[in-house]
């Protein structure tokens, strides 16, 4: 995007793509790690389009309103003292939480304060752009363990995540249930914004942008001390 001419800029995020390079090009990064919650980033956002109104910008924002860890930093008021206390306690890595009101009920709360949040930015962009003038792309890099019974780290819950979009090029209206990957972003990005894109990525172009359906979903988990693990849906 960078070589496209765009101006590119993490609002919001916690630094980690520096180190891998996965944040080469961008020429800002404010960096706040563990506290990214969606209305901040939002509020950037909106000041940052028109503080640079006349350049075509990419702009990232990383936000954790639903990640279940919060639960342990945040009141959650709708639940007893006894349900809010069950778990407080747990120190675990996020994906191996246990299936407890506290982190259920503030993974649910922290999802409608996301949407709340994005309402305004989603509202904004429509107010002051057409449809042929932006790309809005919604995702996430895990899902979460607190649904599951029993912890397992490649369940459907753990693994689970939509991939949404909107604007130029993109079907109106659309949902499908075709197989997508994390890795399937940069292709997808390079059709609808006109990058060259390597052939020999493990990315892959998705039918609903004129691609073809993944025969497979690879989710992997390589951690330090434990076995390495491994599944294909």
């Amino acid at each position: 995007m960078k070589g496209c001419g765009y101006h590119c800029v993490t609002l919001m995020g916690d630094g980690t793509g520096v180190f891998c390079g996965c944040d080469r090009g961008f020429d800002r990064m404010i960096v706040n790690s563990y506290a990214l919650p969606t209305y901040v980033g939002v509020e950037r956002t909106i000041r940052q389009l028109e503080a640079f109104g006349e350049a075509d910008q990419y702009l990232f924002i990383h936000t954790t309103d639903t990640h279940p860890w919060t639960a342990r930093k945040h009141p959650v008021p709708k639940l007893a003292l006894r349900d809010r206390l069950a778990g407080s306690a747990t120190q675990k890595a996020s994906v191996y939480l246990p299936h407890a009101p506290l982190y259920t009920c503030a993974n649910q709360e922290g999802i409608a304060a996301a949407d709340r949040s994005l309402g305004v930015l989603f509202d904004y962009l429509t107010a002051h752009y057409s449809e042929e003038e932006y790309i809005v792309q919604v995702f996430s890099d895990h899902g979460v363990p607190i649904y599951d019974e029993e912890p397992d780290i490649l369940s459907e819950n753990q693994v689970g995540a939509a991939l949404l979009m909107r604007g130029a090029g993109i079907p109106a209206g659309v949902i499908t249930d075709e197989l997508t990957s994390i890795v399937d972003i940069y292709p997808t990005l390079g059709a609808l914004c006109g990058f060259p894109v390597a052939a020999d990525i493990d990315g892959n172009l998705p039918a609903v942008f004129g691609g073809k359906k993944r025969d497979a979903a690879l989710s992997m988990s390589i951690f330090p001390g434990q076995t390495f693990k491994l599944a294909v849906r």
